[in-house]
C-alpha cells in the first residue's frame, strides 16, 4: 500500500471537493425526500369487493388508464389495503394532475356486472406533509454522540488521539450529509439516526487505529540508538497498513448488508439500505485516510 501521509493533498481535494458541492447542492435544493415524506398528490379507489383477488385486474385497468392519460404515478410507493369494507387502491404523483374521478370511476364500475350493485369510490386530492424539520434532533444526536466517543477515547488515549477522533467522526458525518445531498439519496426521517451513525462508526474505526498509533509509537522507542527512528507520518502508514484489513471486513459487512437490504426490501428498506451504503463510504473513507493525516499533523505541530 502506498503512503497515505504522503498523498494527503490529494486526499483534502477530495474531501473539500466533496463537501462543497454537497453544501451547494443542499443550498439549492435541500435534502431529497420520498413521496411519502413531502407534499404530493394522491389517487385512491375503493370497491366494496371482499374478494382482494379482483384487485389485480382493477391494479391493471386502473394503471392502463394512466399509461394512457399520461398521468405518472410514482412506483412503487402504490398501495393496496384490504378490509372489511372491501379494497383500497391508493396511488401518488409527484405532480398534480388534471383527471376525471368520474370517469375512472366508470371505468372500474364497468368491471363488475351490473348486478353485483358494487359501490366504487374514486378520490383525488393533495397530500401536504408537515414542514418541521429534523436538523434539531440531528444536531442533538451528532452532538451526543461526538461527547460520549471523544469521552471515551480521551479515557483510554492522549489528548491528540481524542481530537483526532472527534475531527475525523465528524469530517465521515460531513461527508455523509455531502453525499446524499449530491446523489439525491432520499433520507426521509431517519436522517439524524444515518448521520450520528456515520459519526459513531467513524469514531470507533479512528479510534482503533488511535490505539494502534500508541503501539507503533512503544515499538519506535524501543529502537536502539544506532537504528533510524521513524517519523510520526512514517508511524501513521504503518499502523493504517496493519489497520487495513479491520477496515475491508467492516466495509465489506456493510456493504453486504446494504445490498441484501437494495436488493429484496421493500422501498424503505431500500431507502435505509442506500443510506447505510453511504454511510459506510463516507465513515471508512474518513477514518482510514483522516486519522493518519490528522493524527501525524498534531503531533507534529505538538513537536
Amino acid at each position: 500500500m502506498k503512503s497515505i501521509t504522503s498523498k494527503k493533498k490529494l486526499w483534502i481535494i477530495i474531501t473539500v471537493a466533496v463537501l462543497v458541492v454537497g453544501f451547494v447542492f443542499f443550498a439549492i435544493f435541500g435534502l431529497n425526500k420520498s413521496v411519502d415524506f413531502k407534499d404530493s398528490y394522491e389517487v385512491s379507489i375503493s370497491v366494496d369487493d371482499y374478494n382482494i383477488d379482483n384487485a389485480t385486474k382493477t391494479q391493471e385497468t386502473v394503471e392502463k388508464y394512466f399509461l394512457d392519460n399520461g398521468y405518472k404515478f410514482v412506483k412503487d410507493a402504490e398501495q393496496l389495503f384490504d378490509s372489511s369494507l372491501g379494497y383500497k387502491l391508493v396511488y401518488k404523483f409527484a405532480n398534480d394532475i388534471e383527471i376525471d374521478t368520474f370517469e375512472l370511476k366508470q371505468i372500474v364500475s364497468g368491471l363488475y356486472d351490473a348486478s353485483y350493485n358494487m359501490t366504487v369510490s374514486v378520490e383525488y386530492r393533495d397530500v401536504v406533509v408537515s414542514n418541521q424539520t429534523y436538523f434539531g434532533w440531528a444536531l442533538l444526536a451528532l452532538g451526543v454522540a461526538l461527547v460520549a466517543s471523544f469521552i471515551y477515547v480521551l479515557i483510554f488515549e492522549k489528548g491528540i488521539g481524542a481530537l483526532t477522533m472527534a475531527l475525523v467522526s465528524l469530517v465521515g458525518s460531513f461527508l455523509y450529509f455531502a453525499l446524499v445531498a449530491i446523489t439525491r439519496i432520499p433520507t426521509n426521517n431517519y436522517f439524524a439516526f444515518m448521520l450520528s451513525s456515520a459519526l459513531v462508526l467513524g469514531a470507533v474505526l479512528s479510534s482503533g487505529m488511535v490505539n494502534r498509533f500508541r503501539e507503533e509509537i512503544r515499538l519506535n522507542d524501543s529502537v536502539s540508538n544506532g537504528s533510524e527512528k521513524l517519523s510520526n507520518p512514517q508511524i501513521a502508514d504503518k499502523a493504517a497498513l496493519s489497520s487495513l484489513l479491520r477496515f475491508v471486513f467492516v466495509f465489506g459487512a456493510l456493504l453486504i448488508v446494504s445490498l441484501v437490504m437494495i436488493a429484496f426490501g421493500a422501498v424503505t428498506v431500500k431507502i435505509i439500505g442506500l443510506n447505510l451504503l453511504v454511510v459506510a463510504i463516507s465513515s471508512v473513507f474518513a477514518s482510514f485516510v483522516g486519522t493518519p493525516l490528522i493524527w501525524s499533523a498534531l503531533k507534529d505541530c505538538k513537536k
